[in-house]
């Protein structure tokens, strides 16, 4: 009587831990390495313009098609002084007129730099003024014109996410009571005594 107890509760705990797979499973945590975008800012440079050992009477000049949102930066030497300017189109067309150098920056000196930003699409002009052309032409050692801007880029790092993993653990150990249950039945019925009818 014991062992049949035993066994019928084995199929019982058996038989619940089954279902308790389909309403409840047992759940286990994985962590999974995966590539996670993020953003940074950039600075960014674009050559416009190098040019080196050469001379200038009255002007040069060089004109660029410039975007919005960007700056422009001007570098130069002469073995005499000079002024350079960053003109409009506009402005530019006057100093070709009248010599009135209206601009939106501008510089003196034998060497320097400056920059400038970019507030609307167009045309730009850099003129370099040689102030003293009646009397002596200026050698520019080197010009350069160039570029900078910032822009936003997506980069990839690996991360590793945990997910969670619905397992049947439950159904699998319900089985194997199950199994170990039903199995033990035909042995109780081989022990019970024999009771001979009087």
């Amino acid at each position: 009587m014991k062992y049949l107890v035993i066994s019928t509760m084995l199929i019982i705990i058996g038989a619940s831990l089954c279902v308790i797979n389909f309403i409840a499973p047992y759940v286990i945590v994985i962590y999974e390495a995966v590539q996670v975008p993020y953003q940074v800012t950039e600075n960014r440079t674009s050559l416009l313009e190098h040019a080196e050992d050469y001379s200038i009477g009255e002007y040069s000049y060089s004109g660029y098609n410039l975007e919005a949102g960007k700056s422009i930066i001007i570098s130069w030497q002469a073995d005499y002084s000079v002024i350079v300017y960053l003109m409009t189109e506009s402005q530019y067309n006057v100093f070709l007129a009248t010599r009135y150098a209206g601009n939106l920056k501008s510089d003196i000196g034998m060497s320097g730099s400056f920059s400038y930003p970019i507030s609307f699409n167009g045309k730009y002009y850099v003129v370099i003024y040689n102030p003293n052309w009646i009397l002596i032409r200026v050698r520019i050692v080197f010009y350069e014109a160039k570029l900078s801007w910032q822009e936003t880029v997506t980069r990839y790092r690996i991360e590793n996410v945990p997910r969670e993993v619905r397992t049947n653990a439950y159904l699998y150990s319900g089985l194997i009571v199950m199994a170990i249950g039903i199995v033990m039945l035909p042995i109780i019925k081989k022990r019970q005594p024999f009771n001979p009818r009087s």
